[in-house]
């Protein structure tokens, strides 16, 4: 079957969409399906599907051939274009809930795809909610469980333990200000690491908050954040009730890390009973999940949770739902 993704920022940047669309294509490929991955910048690594250029975020490129199937990564009016093209070439068309609980899913629902594809079971029971006449179908993201190991010598933050580590963009989604607040109340050091236009802030808070003893910012390459993960004691994970998922989450849990996240239904589920869920926006609440955390002997519960969302399992669900199609 011939697949087609559209991913625009793939090759710029390394976020969770763009670690969906590389895993689950590579594994599409060795399930014997046809894969072109349409992107804006080079592929950083050898591939072994096939990558083209993308030359806009909204309009769709030319293609080599028709695919079967085309699945666009960046909502809003590449949705409705993709659907436009689905419709008038008679091939098949996938949503995927990556943008989370809010209007560019409800965007994607009412493209009316042939199959809406929710990250968990509670954004599929939303999706049906927002739009019931469209199938669901629940495909966790996942996480390379040999690649993110606690076996993974930790990388050298130098700042005193115990040491809570956040791994996200540096943007106001993932509220990473209420994070700094939080770990202020505590003993702990703080590392964040990333990149995004709220660096330098969130860099004078830190500093104001917790001193340099205590804090650093910092952007580290992919193949070196499995150290980053081991050299953590816990993981924090602040982020917006609405995002639709956390890859960073399952990165942390595969180390076999403990996290703190949002309380909230989504990250609840994910985290099950690996972790603890509290309100970033009471400091008082998120800094005394974080000491109980780290109090708390998880034993592997951790790592064995992210054992339950591998991007094999992901790409079989999907190898299994485009049979169907």
């Amino acid at each position: 079957m011939k697949i087609a993704f559209l991913s625009f920022y793939g090759g710029l940047n390394e976020r969770g969409v763009e670690t969906y669309v590389e895993e689950i294509s590579t594994r599409l490929v060795n399930l014997g399906h046809d894969v072109t991955v349409y992107q804006n910048g080079a592929s950083r690594k050898k591939t072994n599907y096939r990558v083209a250029y993308l030359p806009s975020l909204f309009l769709l490129p030319p293609f080599d051939s028709d695919p079967d199937v085309l699945i666009p990564t960046n909502g809003r009016l590449q949705s409705v274009t993709a659907r436009a093209w689905s419709l008038w070439h008679r091939k098949k068309y996938l949503a995927v809930g990556q943008s989370g609980l809010g209007a560019d899913d409800k965007l994607n629902l009412f493209t009316f795809p042939d199959v809406f594809i929710g990250l968990t079971d509670y954004q599929c029971r939303w999706a049906r909610q927002v739009n019931s006449l469209v199938r669901t179908a629940r495909i966790s993201n996942g996480v390379n469980t040999q690649k993110f190991s606690p076996d993974v010598t930790p990388f050298a933050f130098n700042l005193p333990k115990p040491l809570v580590l956040s791994v996200a963009a540096f943007e106001s989604i993932k509220r990473l200000d209420l994070l700094i607040a939080a770990v202020a109340k505590t003993p702990f050091s703080l590392a964040l690491v990333g990149r995004g236009s709220l660096q330098t802030e969130l860099d004078q808070l830190g500093q104001r908050l917790l001193g340099p003893g205590r804090f650093r910012i910092l952007s580290l390459p992919q193949d070196q954040l499995p150290a980053a993960y081991t050299a953590a004691d816990v993981f924090a994970y602040p982020t917006s009730p609405w995002e639709s998922f956390g890859i960073v989450m399952l990165e942390a849990l595969s180390a076999n890390r403990p996290v703190v996240a949002t309380a909230d239904p989504i990250r609840q589920e994910i985290l099950d009973t690996a972790g603890l869920t509290a309100d970033p926006a009471s400091p008082d609440a998120f800094a005394a999940a974080l000491q109980s955390a780290v109090k708390t002997d998880w034993g592997d519960r951790p790592r064995t949770r992210a054992g339950q969302f591998t991007w094999d399992e992901a790409a079989s669900r999907y190898h299994t739902l485009l049979s169907k199609l």
